[in-house]
């Protein structure tokens, strides 16, 4: 386990110091339409989730939004 984790250690110092080329312009539009997709979700089963009076369905509204919130703070 030891092992592993310090394989991930250097490969991923190794990944940092390599230079990348910038992702492709229209990565931004996908991200966009990510971004919106999953807004609209969240909205809607929050609706569902008010009407039903369900904790649950509220919860995994915010499990949508979590979701593209996420890729926000990664990139």
């Amino acid at each position: 386990m030891i092992g592993a984790a310090a394989w991930i250690t250097w490969l991923a110092i190794y990944f940092i110091q390599t230079p990348h080329a910038l992702p492709n312009i229209y990565t931004l539009g996908v991200l966009v339409v990510v971004v919106v997709v999953k807004e609209s979700v969240f909205r809607y089963v929050m609706k569902v989730g008010k009407r039903l009076n369900s904790k649950a369905v509220k919860a995994d509204a915010y499990h949508h939004r979590r979701s593209w919130t996420v890729l926000r703070l990664t990139n």
